[in-house]
């Protein structure tokens, strides 16, 4: 195996911030693999985080709503790690039950059949936990499977075309439909979809590939939602590879009663929270130079109304089975210590839920309130900060981000200083780059680009510094006359003249410098060759730059890529 690991980092990958810190950059050379810190070292990382939060330690004694951070972190564990063994288990994969008190790593992704490099973190987690268990107790490694965020798509690029001339087309693994949130996607087209390996492996024949779904798509059989299918499809590869990690939908930890009791803390406090969050997002703006007022996440809202008095955004997703659109979700005071949540602002939405509650009472109401929800239909999930601050807070000893999170969680690091006054759990990034070997690319090198487009230039308005020593003789009266058209013009400066003896000059300066262009196409006749010869190398390398972008591409989903290329690679990883 080929890799490039990170040999050196910061304590946590949210230090790209600081000066000098290694950048979160994809890795380029390909099956090279990027961890910040380094893989070595998140052992190590997840035991400083899991001492700071230990029973006697100021963080564990935070109070979350009533309830301590350590004891919501003991309840958190003891209720989503049996409920993520079953539902591992409903996926076909045999794994043993997890002990809530042994090393938990968690990581989380949506379901879809993402690159390799995002399947590098998985085998990262399994690493890891690996490295922390011992004889009394197996470390656990956590896959949240992100099914609140949007379905992109159903469909898988895979390469088409010629080496020199190659393209991209798609595959569909399931019939086109809006977006919606994955949890609420079902397989449409059972047909399409059972032959979607079949499919994939007679594109990619002629390259001389065998994907992976050729041989593993029957595992993705389970149910009827596609996000468990495709969970299904990844987890039971992973499995045969030897990696034992859980899998749980971030639907089923939203609806568990750690959660709920933390989301009560959340909302009981929502004025604070949406100051700090959007402080802390603030201050990442200006740290990392972030101009867009919606990146990495945009802020939290306060709206007021005569009628409904003030309301506060919170952090989180609401849709229902109906109308799976996710809306925004607003909370606020309607009556002594009773609140509401409505899917918007309050004169524009509907309330869907009421409680009691106030910011010195405990969440028992709230858990009960929200617990009802989902027998309405009704589906609250969190955003992507608020995902992280949980999984980060209350579950796991460390998280894994891919790229993309490593950079936004560092907005969650100033919420956690801010809002619950405690030093953020490290966390770290892992990734990779992995090329599908169907050609091998031309390694055209894109500073030729300018060399060759310069030399046309110059070609173009300085012909006669192209022509041989001693130039043609018909080329000889051309150059005479050019050196002398630019000695004329030298002579004919309008500096320290006046507006009218400027003016007065305009006519000549023209005619001089159109008799100049033509004089510089005659010559260009005696370098045709070489100016033909230039925009063909530089046609050329176009063309090869253009192929190299999609030869080079990471961005091919894992179930195109042969097993005998991923395997090695990424059992690699887990088995260090």
């Amino acid at each position: 195996m080929k890799s490039a690991l990170t040999t050196a980092g910061p304590a946590t990958a949210a230090a790209f911030l600081e000066p000098g810190a290694p950048s979160l950059r994809v890795p380029r050379e390909d099956r090279a693999i990027l961890s910040v810190p380094p893989l070595e070292a998140l052992p190590a990382l997840a035991e400083a985080n899991a001492a700071a939060v230990a029973d006697g330690s100021a963080a564990a004694g935070l109070n979350v709503q009533g309830r301590p951070l350590g004891a919501l972190r003991d309840w958190t564990r003891r209720t989503i790690l049996p409920g993520a063994a079953l539902y591992t288990r409903s996926l076909g994969v045999t794994v043993e039950d997890p002990d809530p008190a042994a090393p938990l790593i968690a990581g989380g992704h949506q379901p879809e059949l993402f690159h390799p490099g995002v399947w590098a973190k998985n085998f990262a987690l399994g690493r890891v936990a690996r490295q922390l268990s011992s004889p009394e107790s197996r470390g656990t490694a956590l896959n949240l499977v992100i099914d609140s965020d949007l379905l992109p798509g159903t469909r898988v690029r895979v390469p088409a075309g010629t080496r020199r001339a190659p393209a991209v087309e798609s595959v569909p693994f399931d019939a086109d439909r809006s977006p919606r949130p994955w949890s609420e996607a079902a397989v449409r087209d059972p047909i399409l979809f059972d032959s979607f390996g079949l499919r994939l492996a007679e594109k990619l024949a002629p390259f001389g590939l065998r994907p992976l779904a050729a041989d593993h798509w029957g595992r993705a059989c389970c149910g009827d939602r596609l996000a468990h299918r495709l969970t299904a499809f990844r987890r039971g590869v992973e499995g045969e590879w030897g990696l034992s990690n859980l899998e749980i939908p971030i639907g089923a930890v939203c609806e568990s009663e750690p959660f709920l009791w933390f989301a009560g803390h959340l909302i009981a406090h929502a004025a604070r929270l949406r100051e700090d969050h959007n402080a802390a997002l603030d201050d990442y703006r200006d740290r990392a130079g972030v101009k867009a007022e919606n990146r990495p996440v945009p802020p939290l809202s306060r709206v007021a109304s005569k009628a409904a008095g003030e309301a506060i955004e919170l952090p989180f997703w609401v849709w229902d089975e109906s109308n799976p659109t996710r809306r925004r979700v607003f909370v606020r005071s309607v009556g002594r210590n009773r609140m509401a949540l409505s899917d918007g602002p309050p004169d524009e939405a509907e309330d869907f839920v009421e409680f009691p509650l106030s910011e010195s009472m405990d969440a028992c109401c709230v858990v009960e309130a929200l617990k009802r929800l989902p027998s309405r239909g009704v589906r609250l999930r969190t955003r992507a900060l608020a995902t992280t601050l949980f999984a980060r807070l209350c579950l796991g000893d460390l998280f894994l981000h891919g790229i993309g999170g490593a950079t936004y969680d560092a907005v969650t690091d100033g919420i956690v200083r801010r809002f619950f006054g405690i030093e953020p759990p490290a966390y770290a990034a892992v990734s990779a780059t992995a090329l599908l070997p169907f050609a091998e690319p031309f390694g055209a090198d894109p500073a030729g680009v300018g060399a060759l487009e310069r030399r046309l230039r110059d070609l173009r308005f300085n012909p006669d510094r192209h022509l041989p020593t001693p130039p043609p003789v018909a080329a000889q009266s051309l150059i005479d006359r050019k050196e002398a058209l630019i000695a004329e013009q030298r002579d004919a400066a309008v500096h320290g003249l006046s507006r009218t003896e400027r003016r007065a000059r305009t006519p000549a300066n023209a005619a001089r410098r159109e008799e100049l262009n033509a004089v510089n196409a005659a010559l260009a006749q005696f370098v045709a060759e070489q100016s033909a010869a230039a925009r063909a190398e530089l046609a050329d390398l176009e063309e090869r730059l253009a192929a190299d972008k999609l030869l080079t591409s990471r961005e091919f989903s894992f179930a195109v890529f042969p097993e005998e290329v991923l395997r090695p690679f990424l059992t690699g990883i887990l088995n260090g």
